[in-house]
């Protein structure tokens, strides 16, 4: 961080903390929002698009512009029928909360395992004391004995991979398991139509750069769109596509290269493995680049990113 000029390399905020300001600013800016609700359809014509909500009343939408942030599995992405490139990775995050022995001081840390990476994440502090997020990574064929520990053998496992920084684990909170897969939309644009966030792109947690990547679809998004009379426009579209095609490449290369590094038998790849995160304690040009890669300024950043 001190190389970087910057307070923190990044911060593991709560969802619920983000969410509960983006609603406040909803709020203020009067935005309409309806939920719970889901997509029915959606019709497209010169002038915009209508929007057919599965809601209270049932409510029908016009808009110049359809924001897909809709996830990986896009309903609107399905509906308009545009392929994406998946990719099975043959494994499963499996996530919960930890109390470790020792205060995290705020540090993240990750280790990488032969069957997936391991990461436990600094979270608030709450009234009895200081505690983790756990993300391990596991391979999906195995998911079912690993999920099928007791408590106190699951942390066991955990703590005996992890190793002794924090100490032992002595809490453990409700776990849940995910498939992970590498989903990239095929287009980012349809007839007035913008996919975003997962929807545009779904990727691997193992560099934990699909969040920071959604915002800054947002961000581009919302200057494309900031003096816009028509904000459906396909050379709009286009513009944003282009803002958003060096930095989406990057980010998702980047990440499938990491899965597919770690998670390779091949022999003797272990030790160049070894090497190589050798080499980035080094002030050495990989260093600065793997740096800049995951603070995000490997490529130009939307103006609103970079504000203070």
């Amino acid at each position: 961080a001190a190389e970087a000029g910057l307070p923190a390399l990044g911060y593991n905020t709560p969802l619920r903390a983000i969410n509960q300001v983006l609603w406040q600013h909803m709020t203020q800016a009067g935005v309409t929002a309806f939920r719970p609700a889901s997509l029915r359809h959606f019709e497209l014509d010169q002038a915009g698009v209508r929007i057919h909500l599965d809601a209270a009343g049932h409510p029908v939408l016009h808009a110049q512009l359809l924001v897909a942030a809709d996830g990986a599995r896009s309903a609107v992405r399905e509906q308009l029928g545009q392929s994406a490139q998946t990719r099975d990775y043959g494994q499963s995050a499996i996530v919960t909360a930890v109390r470790p022995q020792y205060p995290h001081d705020g540090v993240a840390y990750e280790r990488f395992l032969p069957g997936g990476p391991l990461a436990i994440l600094p979270k608030p502090d709450d009234d009895h004391g200081h505690a983790c997020s756990l993300v391990w990574t596991v391979a999906t064929n195995e998911l079912p004995e690993w999920m099928g520990l007791d408590d106190a053998e699951f942390l066991t496992r955990a703590a005996d991979r992890f190793g002794e920084r924090l100490g032992r684990l002595l809490a453990l909170g409700q776990r849940h398991s995910y498939p992970l897969h590498r989903v990239v939309s095929e287009a980012l644009t349809a007839p007035r139509t913008v996919f975003i966030g997962n929807a545009a792109q779904s990727l691997h947690p193992v560099a934990a750069q699909g969040f920071n990547l959604g915002l800054r679809d947002v961000a581009a998004l919302a200057e494309v769109l900031r003096e816009a009379a028509d904000a459906g426009h396909a050379a709009l579209l286009s513009d944003y596509v282009a803002r958003r095609r060096q930095d989406r490449q990057r980010v998702s290369d980047f990440t499938d290269l990491l899965v597919r590094l770690f998670s390779n038998t091949v022999p003797g790849l272990r030790q160049l493995r070894h090497l190589g995160l050798l080499a980035l304690e080094l002030d050495t040009p990989a260093r600065q680049a793997i740096l800049q890669q995951n603070l995000g300024l490997a490529t130009a950043l939307p103006e609103t990113t970079s504000r203070p």
